[in-house]
């Protein structure tokens, strides 16, 4: 059946013109294939080649295809068909990293074998229309399990940013996560802060809007990049509020979460509407605990926490507003 989807989208006028341009063995690969493969609507079209970047660059401008050159780096030319932006890589090989240089592999197996997670480690071949899975996503999706790509040490060491982009899954597809992969992102979680604060907030961006943010965040607390991606929040762990609650701050604000609609404006609202608990506190005559004026305090907070991490204005006026309510 997916086999079936996937011969219809490789038959599709973009992926029709992109091969006649390219004139070489084409490759869909990862989040189209994982979502053809889990039933649902894809919107990336990622695809690999044994072109280098240069090369795919003179043959479609031969084509008369716009391209966008900003992954040059990262050996991945950007096609612009039929208004769809579509990613095309040269194949991936030892040595590749985030800061980008042009290493080019041999083949697809090779390139797989470089993929984060199992589940993006799946192609189709576009001329044989053939899936090509070495390391059994195929199996994992229908198992939901996240699990790396051979030596999950050596995966999060060629970029650190996958222990995010593991819990960023672990959130949208509700999948466990493979026992050797966890420990190896917990050992080396204190690598991810090596990656740009922009990089690791669009992953937490994704993670907030998934099915399961709640257990995601969790694990960032375990692991220790709470602690550094957001310490006032961190803080709230553990974190007693009053009689009226019998959760701390933290666990309080999860269930909070969890009962709004994933939209990102209202879940960072969420995450953040008791941010200005712990700096409040107050503790009367008798004990009991207070948190006066916590919402204007919590919104002053918010807006330093996300311009800190390099939000948008408009999405800190958003969130920020939301907080103060």
């Amino acid at each position: 059946m997916e086999n079936q989807a996937l011969i219809q989208l490789s038959q599709s006028l973009e992926l029709l013109e992109l091969k006649n341009a390219l004139q070489c063995p084409l490759f869909l690969v990862g989040g189209s294939v994982r979502d053809i493969i889990l039933g649902v609507e894809t919107s990336d079209l990622d695809l690999t080649c044994s072109l280098n970047p240069e090369q795919m660059l003179s043959l479609l401008e031969k084509a008369n295809l716009r391209t966008i050159p900003t992954g040059l780096k990262h050996q991945t030319v950007t096609v612009v068909i039929e208004g769809k932006n579509i990613e095309v890589t040269s194949f991936r090989t030892s040595g590749m990293t985030p800061e980008g240089g042009l290493k080019l592999g041999n083949s697809i197996e090779e390139d797989l074998s470089y993929r984060d997670f199992t589940i993006n480690a799946i192609a189709f071949d576009l001329e044989k229309n053939l899936i090509i899975d070495p390391f059994h996503g195929s199996h994992d999706i229908k198992s939901k399990l996240i699990k790396a790509v051979k030596d999950p040490v050596a995966r999060f060491k060629e970029d650190p940013l996958r222990i995010m982009r593991l819990l960023r899954f672990h959130s949208q597809l509700n999948f466990t996560i493979d026992d050797k992969t966890y420990q190896a992102a917990q050992l080396l979680s204190p690598n991810v802060f090596r990656c740009s604060i922009e990089r690791i907030r669009e992953e937490f961006n994704k993670l907030m809007t998934g099915i399961n943010p709640v257990s995601a965040i969790t694990l960032m607390q375990q692991f220790g990049i709470m602690e550094k991606f957001i310490p006032e929040f961190s803080f709230c762990h553990g974190f007693e509020q009053n009689k009226f609650h019998h959760k701390d701050v933290f666990f309080h604000t999860l269930d909070v979460i969890e009962s709004t609609s994933a939209e990102l404006t209202l879940r960072l609202a969420a995450f953040f509407h008791d941010i200005g608990k712990p700096p409040s506190l107050t503790t009367d005559d008798l004990g009991d605990r207070h948190f006066y004026k916590h919402e204007r305090i919590g919104t002053e907070l918010t807006k330093e926490i996300m311009a800190r991490l390099k939000y948008s204005n408009k999405m800190i006026e958003d969130v920020s507003c939301l907080v103060d309510t």
